[in-house]
């Protein structure tokens, strides 16, 4: 059975032949479609090419070579597009000789380029090199070097000037400490207002800081520990009643458990976290002195969760209320 020939029209073909300016001797019927035989238009070589290549613009040379060298001849003077006219002659700057070059009009060479490079060179080194002769500001000896310079270059006098230095920017750009009233300086972008963080302790900075936070976690809410979640849940599955005051801050506990209809203060402790090992932070040590209540029960995982609810408050830390012996000593 004979394969059917594509749907191509003839007429498409020698438009496109006429398009991109091909020689052609004569268009073939083939097995699928047409054949066209070419003679190329740099070599004048004949050879043969589908239709469907000639309508996709391919047909005009043999081969890429042959292209290649048929732009070389046509992209030349005015035909090319970078084309910039020609220069007139100009003259090399450093040996005379004729130069007709539109990339490198100045000189005629890499050779004399180099030279005019070395005598440029050579000048900006001399001026560098050229001594200023000025006398050091604290000790009187001349200062032979370049500008920059400030001393002599001893190290009595190199430290006297950074120590200057450092004063001018005290004076200029200091700060005064809150705590202290001495002068420090720190960088314009440092919003600082304690020379150390001694300062900061004994001005009674820690506990404004925490006063502040406890406002802000009033109101946009307390940072949990990691297992809070878990142990709430534990409580409420075995039956207890809970509620959530880690919100209320200023070293109260987090939760308010209810088991057998008496309520308990429990606080959550995650010892897997540097601040959780550390225990009680001072305010919340604090709060546990001026608490005259009942003790405050420190969970630390579900274990503790099973003895609780189970009535063994021995095995549980406690502190505050009716035991404040155990309030400096608990972690």
């Amino acid at each position: 059975m004979k394969a059917k020939r594509t749907d191509v029209n003839l007429i498409e073909i020698v438009k496109a032949l006429r398009k991109i300016g091909a020689k052609y001797l004569f268009i073939e019927p083939v097995q699928r479609g047409y054949s066209v035989k070419l003679i190329c238009g740099h070599c004048e070589k004949q050879f043969k090419l589908k239709a469907s290549a000639v309508l996709r613009g391919y047909g005009k040379y043999c081969s890429k070579r042959c292209m290649a060298e048929a732009y070389k001849n046509i992209l030349r003077g005015k035909n090319n597009p970078n084309y910039k006219g020609i220069m007139d002659n100009t003259f090399c700057l450093v040996c005379g000789v004729a130069v007709n070059n539109p990339y490198m009009n100045k000189y005629c060479s890499m050779r004399c380029y180099g030279e005019t490079r070395k005598k440029t060179i050579n000048k900006q080194t001399k001026l560098k090199l050229v001594s200023v002769i000025r006398y050091c500001p604290y000790c009187d000896i001349k200062i032979t070097g370049s500008e920059q310079q400030r001393t002599c270059g001893s190290n009595d006098c190199q430290k006297k000037h950074v120590d200057k230095k450092r004063h001018e920017r005290l004076i200029n750009l200091g700060k005064k400490c809150v705590g202290c009233k001495k002068l420090f300086y720190s960088s314009p972008s440092a919003n600082r207002k304690y020379c150390s963080y001694e300062c900061f302790v004994k001005s009674g900075g820690t506990i404004l800081a925490g006063n502040e936070a406890a406002k802000m976690t009033r109101l946009y809410g307390a940072k949990k520990d990691a297992n809070h979640k878990e142990i709430v849940n534990a409580f409420e599955k075995m039956g207890a009643h809970v509620l959530d005051i880690s919100n209320l801050g200023h070293g109260a506990p987090d939760l308010v458990v209810e088991r057998e209809r008496v309520l308990h203060l429990v606080d959550v402790k995650n010892l897997k976290t540097s601040y959780g090992k550390r225990g009680l932070n001072k305010i919340q040590k604090a709060w546990a002195r001026n608490w005259q209540g009942g003790p405050v029960y420190l969970i630390h995982n579900i274990d503790e969760v099973e003895y609780f609810m189970k009535g063994e408050f021995d095995k549980i830390y406690c502190y505050g209320g009716y035991d404040l012996v155990n309030v400096e000593s608990i972690a």
